[in-house]
């Protein structure tokens, strides 16, 4: 076997992947189990609200946006809210949830309320994280606990080696949360929901290039274009790829109109771009990706581009053997009266 170096052969490779279970995810598409991720939005957005409520899913052991969840232990070390605003958060959101109450198995650290202590040996980050021996570990933000890990690439990768090999000996997920660069130090940004290139959309974070290219998973957060959403979310998975556009809308309190929570938008809701519109209206039932790119008249990125999309909105699924098939049937309202840039004729199914 492999020994104390932990080098393995593939036959001994596939039987520790096995025994560590690392086909399993904490949040399914979002977060695997035992990898690096970031998330990146700007302040003010609700990326908080977001987060606590996904940490609340996954503590309780309920559907996050709709997304099955691993049920486990999360430790949330919060460097940015008061225990005020975080206490209010939890209170609604768990409510919104259809909970009694917020979960226990949600551990809460607060830098305002972090104690003499914390920073001495035996009281510092990792020692927390090995005490309380969590599946999930959320920071935020990933600067304020790591002082200086936006300066310079070197310093970031030290810090995410630091991170793996606490998640190693932990076998939890961490999460990072982070920022894009201040207003004026951005270039023009296309909007994460629409832009062609979401790879160049978190070049735009903060700090060290390496704190995005070295993670596992990148979450990006963003407005949405979309009058009918509140958040856009979308990202990269190093070894699957692209995670499509996610979005999800603010739910409010009847009497106070405060938020309570967020919704995925799903279905007609969803589909918010003309030309995929236009696309679905003319797809069969079923049918291979070369008919949609002949129908759609674009490249195979910009096809997959909105097919994706087309599967966000929980429309469209991809089978095993490689088709695509609607999972529902919709009758969006027409967006004009001719299918522009759509080839009627070429569409095989």
């Amino acid at each position: 076997m492999a020994g104390a170096d932990h080098v393995y052969t593939p036959t001994e490779l596939k039987e520790r992947a096995l025994e560590l279970k690392c086909d399993e995810t904490v949040i399914e598409g979002l977060v695997p189990k035992q990898q690096l991720s970031l998330v990146v939005g700007e302040s003010g957005l609700g990326k908080s609200p977001l987060l606590y409520q996904a940490a609340i899913c996954v503590a309780a052991g309920v559907p996050f946006l709709e997304r099955p969840v691993r049920q486990g232990r999360v430790l949330w070390m919060d460097c940015e809210n008061g225990l005020g605003q975080v206490d209010g958060m939890l209170d609604k959101i768990s409510k919104f949830l259809g909970l009694p109450q917020a979960p226990a198995d949600l551990l809460l650290w607060n830098l305002n309320d972090a104690g003499e202590d914390f920073g001495a040996p035996g009281h510092q980050f990792e020692d927390i994280v090995r005490r309380h021996d969590p599946d999930w570990v959320l920071i935020d933000t990933l600067k304020t606990m790591f002082v200086g890990v936006e300066s310079k690439n070197e310093t970031a990768a030290e810090c995410y080696r630091f991170l793996r090999k606490l998640m190693s000996e932990v076998q939890c997920s961490i999460t990072g949360v982070h920022h894009p660069r201040k207003k004026g130090e951005l270039r023009e940004l296309e909007s994460l929901e629409t832009t062609s290139d979401p790879r160049g959309w978190f070049d735009e974070a903060s700090g060290a290039k390496s704190l995005i290219t070295n993670c596992d998973v990148r979450l990006g957060i963003d407005k949405p274009v979309s009058r009918n959403s509140d958040l856009a979310i979308r990202g990269f998975e190093r070894v699957t790829g692209e995670i499509p556009l996610i979005l999800v809308s603010r739910v409010l309190d009847e009497q106070s109109e405060s938020p309570v929570g967020y919704r995925l938008v799903t279905g007609a809701d969803a589909v918010t771009n003309p030309e995929h519109r236009r696309l679905w209206d003319v797809l069969p039932p079923e049918f291979r990706f070369k008919d949609a790119k002949e129908a759609y008249g674009k490249g195979d990125q910009a096809t997959l581009n909105a097919l994706n999309k087309l599967m966000s909105a929980g429309i469209l699924r991809k089978r095993e053997d490689g088709r695509y098939e609607k999972t529902v049937e919709l009758n969006l309202p027409p967006l004009a009266s001719e299918f522009d840039g759509i080839n009627l004729n070429r569409l095989v199914a």
